[in-house]
């Protein structure tokens, strides 16, 4: 086990292969393609109404209120359906902050390459990409995890949760890649 660590850098060791999964499987869509774009989206919109708080208050639960609506107004731009609804999933607050908030900032850096796009629609599909990272929501959770014991049932659960919350967002690029024409199609 762990010692002499907290729980942020636990969440971040023992999620690690959940993690690199999701993001090889993100890896190959072409966000300055609509297809690409449309996929990467679509991941978004279909799990973030899933995560559902068990306990604990989450302080990104606006910010996930309000990327929904970006996410399917840029959907709606771009002319495709959200994916169908699945089955939610209960987790603790700290992991809904964990990996919210962490995947603002992995979006600041897709960010740069969306950016570049010189298809028409994807440049007005710009809401998500728009929306505000939160840099002080995720430091305030740094400094609270932080300061959290890296062992023991409660650090147990956030990791779990956090697992959780990976296979999730795996199980909707599953079905967003299922729904796309093509990987990398540049349309």
């Amino acid at each position: 086990m762990l010692n002499d660590v907290n729980l942020r850098t636990r969440l971040r060791v023992g999620t690690r292969k959940e993690h690199e999964a999701l993001d090889a499987k993100l890896a190959g869509l072409d966000l300055t393609s609509t297809d690409g774009l449309s996929r990467f989206l679509q991941v978004q919109a279909a799990a973030l109404p899933r995560i559902r708080i068990s306990e604990g208050v989450a302080r990104s639960a606006e910010l996930a209120d309000d990327l929904l609506a970006s996410l399917r107004l840029d959907l709606a731009v771009l002319g495709v359906p959200e994916l169908p609804e699945g089955p939610d999933v209960e987790v603790h607050a700290l992991a809904m902050d964990y990996v919210v908030l962490g995947s603002r900032l992995g979006t600041a850096v897709l960010r740069k390459t969306w950016a570049v796009a010189d298809n028409p629609l994807v440049q007005r599909a710009s809401r998500y990409f728009e929306a505000p990272a939160r840099p002080d929501l995720w430091r305030t959770f740094c400094v609270e995890t932080g300061q959290m014991e890296a062992n023991g049932a409660q650090a147990d659960r956030m990791v779990d949760d956090v697992r959780a919350l990976f296979r999730l967002y795996d199980d909707c690029a599953g079905q967003a890649l299922k729904a796309g024409r093509t990987i990398n199609e540049l349309t």
